[in-house]
This record gives C-alpha cells, structure tokens and sequence, in this order.
C-alpha cells in the first residue's frame, strides 16, 4: 500500500499535468497492482482435500490464505502436491484415465483406472491399448481392437525365473537360444500381464541380453498323427520333438487328423509336438504367410509378409502390412560386402521376419543379376530364420537412414482417420505414437 500512495500524493501536486499524461500514469498504476497481485498469489499455496477422488461434491482445494473452493462440477481436484493461487490448470481437469495392464490382452486383461476414482474394463474384445493417460469417455483413445502379425508366435517375456512356479531359467527348456531371437516374432505384454496358462510352453531366449520368452503360438494348427511312420516321417522320434509335456495343446487351434489333412502338405522337416500324458503326437501347422489374427477374432492376411512386431490397430492394418510386393523381384544376396553395399547392416532392412519372401517373384541371384543394377541405395529385406538377405527389384530407391525420435511415430498417428482425436492426453498415450512431434510439448 505504501507504493500506491506515494504514487498517488505524487500525481495530486504535479502541477500542469496533461491528460495524456494522466493515463500513462494511471496504466502504470494498474500495471503495478498487477504485478503486486501476482507475487501475492504465487505465495499462496493451494492444495486439493481429496486429490483425484472424483468430480462434483469431492474436488474441493484449500489454500494457506483461508480461500477454498471447488473445481469445475465435471472436472477433477488431481494435483498430489502444492499449487499456486490462480493457476487452477494445475489442479483441475477432466478425468483422465490409465490402462492397467496395456496390450496384455482382452476380457480380464483390458482394465483402466480413472483419476475420478472410478474403474472399469473395455469392450471383451477390446484391448486397453494406451500406454499413458486418455481421456475419459473418448473410448477409442484408450480401448482398441489389435492385431498382430502371427510370424512364428507371439513372444511374451518373463521377468523372474519362477514366474507362475516354473523354472525359466534351464537352459535345457529353450528350442532357441541365440541373438535377435525377437525378430521371428511378434511382441506381446509380458507374462505378469498375460497371465500364467499352463501346459508346457515353447521357451526362447535372447543370447546377447539374456531375455527369455514364452511363445504363444497364435494362428498355428495341430494336427494328430495316428502312426509313427506317417507320410514317410519317424514321428515318434523324441530328439525331433519341439515340446513333450502334459498339455502340450494349450494355445494351437486343433485341426483335422494327419490323414485327413493330407501327406502332401507336410514340409520336407515338420515341427512335432508330444503330448507326455497321453502320448498323443502332433504335427504343426505354420500359421499361413502374411497373416495376423486380432483381439476381436478377425484374422486377415497382407499380399506380402505382415512384419509389425508390436500389436497395430484393426483400422490400421496398412502398419502391419506396409509393402506391397506386386511387381517387385528378390535377388538374393550371397555375400555380406557384394556390389560395393553393406548388404548384412540389419539398420538398412525394410524387412527382417520370417517369411519375407511371401508375395514377392524370386530371380536370380544377385552376381548375375549384375552389380551395375543396382540403385545406389537398394531396398533391403532378411529372412529372420534362415539368414537369407535380397535385394527388391523394382522397389523405390531408399534414401540414406536419419536418426529416430526417442519413441515412434508411426505414419497412422497422422493419419485423416484419427486427425480428429487430441495429441496431449490422447493420441500421444499409444505406444506407437510417443516419439510423434507433437508428444514433446
């Protein structure tokens, strides 16, 4: 108050005061109070009664001046901790929402909680597919029906060698044991969150890192063998077994016996399942090239190899299938160093998986082809199984590689299909969309 009457003695005895003169002064005035008010509020703490108890009636804030008050009826008191006087965006929102377990799957998997204090769990067939907050009551932020490519199964980790009372940690349990095991298949939540289903389990591990892993094997078929020496293969041979233990069916679709499905449609070197319990033997059906199978049951196939590693949105089945192999011919690669390129750099493959040749014409190799056919930056595709790398006849020339953002962004998060739906606190909550510019805000 001092300042202000000093000011305001000042004004009354200047003499032949101009009225431009006055309101440069009067605006000085109120600019000044301004200022005072705002130091004032910034000392004044604020904090929410019940922090995220819910909305109407439980969003009261008090603050160390005497002044309390109420958040908007529809929004939430959420600050855990002190905020200043006025600035209520720090305290009082719309209720937002978390997934529980993202991605780990349907119904009893696909809970969200809000900072209302509310609870509840998507569509059954729906998956909680946001990994950071949505807000609530735009569903199709947080609740999605995925898909993932079927590849060689999906792969779940294990984060403790006796996760569900098992020991994940024999060695002698691992069909596979080498680095980027991961590439052969698609990414899913890890078995915590998927939850412990019994049987005997496929096990792979990651020789580099060390991560072990469940395969769930989705879209793969059993069919039952009804003698050891069926369609010229020593079914009953234990080496060539790939599982024997009890209820070694969990997770395969059951298909028609050996014999009803045919002799000619058994690869040169079958994958063979025993059951320990029964004795029952079962030959396995791949899952078909391309094809990925969704949490609401749809299944669908690309016209090339369906290469997303981590679960896609049903509307988007474009990320899963992103190249269109019409036209296009494989030459294959036979040294690591040919035609001056770097053919074996995993950064510079389009594609690494199984399958990858599905769709595509096969020619001839890559020495005669000839080196003087090939672009300055060829597209590059792996065969994640058999090591086998080509060159795309006929793609577009790539262009050199740029350094990734901290997370993806894949080419949907911009897509006219969801332009109507929020960054913050929407779109950059999908896994797939947090390295997206706007997410740095």
């Amino acid at each position: 108050m001092a300042r202000f009457g000093f000011l305001l003695v000042a004004l009354c005895f200047q003499p032949h005061v101009r009225a431009d003169d006055v309101d440069s002064d009067v605006l000085s005035l109120l600019q000044m109070r301004a200022v005072v008010e705002d130091d004032q509020n910034n000392s004044v703490a604020c904090h929410c009664t019940t922090p995220g108890q819910g909305t109407s009636g439980k969003n009261k804030y008090e603050c160390n001046n005497g002044n309390s008050g109420y958040c908007a009826s529809n929004q939430v008191c959420y600050a855990d901790g002190n905020f200043n006087y006025g600035d209520w965006g720090a305290a009082c929102a719309l209720p937002t929402c978390k997934c529980v377990t993202p991605n780990a799957g349907t119904a009893g998997h696909n809970q969200y909680t809000c900072n209302d204090g509310t609870s509840a769990f998507c569509s059954s067939n729906q998956e909680c597919y946001a990994t950071g907050a949505f807000q609530k009551g735009n569903w199709q932020l947080g609740c999605q029906v995925t898909c993932s490519c079927n590849k060689d199964g999906t792969l779940h980790h294990v984060p403790s060698c006796t996760v569900c009372g098992d020991n994940w940690c024999d060695s002698a349990l691992y069909s596979k044991d080498e680095p980027d095991v991961e590439a052969s298949y698609s990414t899913g939540a890890n078995v915590y969150d998927w939850g412990c289903h019994g049987g005997t389990p496929i096990l792979v591990r990651n020789s580099g890192t060390g991560a072990i892993y469940v395969v769930q094997p989705v879209g793969q078929v059993l069919h039952h063998v009804t003698e050891c020496d069926q369609c010229g293969k020593s079914w009953c041979d234990s080496p060539t077994w790939l599982q024997s233990g009890p209820d070694v069916e969990n997770g395969y679709e059951t298909g028609s016996s050996l014999s009803e499905f045919g002799c000619d449609n058994v690869p040169e070197k079958p994958t063979i399942i025993h059951n320990s319990q029964n004795g029952a033997i079962y030959f396995v059906q791949a899952a078909p090239p391309g094809s990925y199978t969704c949490s609401g049951g749809q299944t669908g196939s690309c016209a090339s190899s369906c290469s997303a590693s981590s679960p896609f949105l049903l509307d988007d089945v474009e990320e899963g299938c992103p190249t269109d192999p019409s036209g296009k011919v494989l030459h294959h690669v036979t040294d690591c160093e040919q035609c001056g390129h770097s053919w074996c750099e995993s950064s510079t493959w389009l594609q690494n998986g199984p399958d990858v040749e599905y769709g595509y014409e096969n020619g001839s190799s890559l020495p005669e082809f000839g080196c003087e056919n090939v672009p300055e930056h060829p597209t590059i595709i792996h065969n994640s199984q058999s090591g086998a790398v080509y060159f795309v006849q006929g793609a577009p020339d790539t262009t050199t590689t740029t350094t990734a953002p901290a997370g993806p962004c894949q080419s949907f998060c911009n897509s006219k299909k969801h332009a109507s739906q929020p960054w913050i606190g929407g779109k950059c909550s999908w896994q797939n969309c947090t390295g997206c510019s706007p997410c740095d805000q």
